[in-house]
């Protein structure tokens, strides 16, 4: 990175058959407590700086200078005072949990949908991965469970999560309740119900253990769902029933998850034909509405609709 214009833009008009783009970075030193950057000098005896690797930047604005040149502003950013990148850098904690390294770039890369990139380096990871070493195999043969699951290719995902599932024992730790929920999804998806039910049960009988209620209702809602499609619906309402049940312990309480928990359990009752209860939470969900959401009048309108439907059946 130079810091004459001149240089970047004879560098950018290089090559006449392509646009050549130049960014222009502001450090303001009173918004960055650190600088990432070194100041070198080439055998010209040009001054230019090197940013480190994880420097991010936000762009401030980009103009077009001519037909074959533009310009970009970026503005070096502060990751510990911007709440924008903060907030980023939350989410891809929370969806690469576990993960360090090599590991979280592929879990990343599997989050994205970019599922040969991801399948990619774990081959490599696994390929390379001492044999003694459980916990990291455990971990990536899970991985590729869940890409091949992705992928479609169930048979190979099967492999994966039975090579993962054989290197357990009680001196590893590994988080095998997601492991079990995992397997269970991509029976699910294979339409084996009752297996994944299997496999969903020993995921909720080690979760209850840990008590971890944003697991919890993951786990509750795919064995609803997987009991709805089996027509039993008296399970599938004791799991739905469960997820409102830990739902309703949260502080503080999040009004709008509540109306599609409550919409899963009267779809429940009314294949029962049980419209009394449907009545009960139809009532719920519009006091909520009304209450909470009063912008929301189509919602309210629709409620307002099913009851009088319900009445109709009753």
């Amino acid at each position: 990175t130079s810091i004459y214009e001149d240089v970047a833009i004879s560098c950018a008009r290089h090559d006449p058959n392509l646009i050549g783009i130049v960014f222009q970075i502001n450090v303001y030193p009173t918004k960055a407590n650190f600088t990432p950057l070194v100041s070198l000098e080439n055998d010209n005896l040009q001054e230019e700086f090197l940013f480190t690797i994880n420097t991010v930047f936000r762009i401030s604005e980009i103009k077009q200078i001519d037909n074959k040149l533009w310009k970009v502003y970026l503005e070096l950013i502060n990751e510990n005072d911007d709440e924008d990148l903060k907030q980023i850098n939350k989410y891809i904690e929370e969806q690469t949990e576990g993960s360090v390294g090599w590991d979280r770039i592929s879990k990343l890369y599997l989050k994205m949908g970019y599922f040969d990139k991801a399948e990619e380096i774990l081959e490599f990871l696994i390929d390379k991965t001492d044999k003694n070493d459980r916990t990291a195999l455990i971990h990536r043969y899970h991985l590729m469970g869940l890409i091949k699951t992705t992928k479609y290719e169930y048979k190979k995902a099967l492999l994966y999560y039975h090579k993962a599932l054989k290197l357990i024992s009680n001196s590893v730790q590994v988080n095998l309740s997601t492991i079990y929920n995992d397997i269970g999804l991509l029976y699910y998806q294979l339409e084996k119900y009752r297996e994944a039910i299997q496999f969903y049960q020993l995921a909720l009988d080690l979760q209850i253990e840990s008590n971890n209620s944003s697991d919890l209702i993951t786990i509750y809602n795919n064995m609803g769902q997987t009991y709805k499609d089996l027509n039993n619906y008296s399970n599938a309402s004791h799991c739905y029933e469960k997820i409102l049940e830990i739902h309703q312990q949260s502080i503080p309480l999040n009004y709008f998850k509540s109306l599609h928990i409550y919409e899963s359990i009267d779809n429940i009752h009314i294949n029962k034909k049980n419209y009394h209860e449907v009545l009960k939470l139809f009532e719920k969900q519009l006091k909520i509405l009304n209450d909470y959401y009063p912008e929301y009048y189509i919602s309210i309108a629709c409620v307002e609709i099913n009851i009088i439907e319900i009445y109709e059946q009753a």
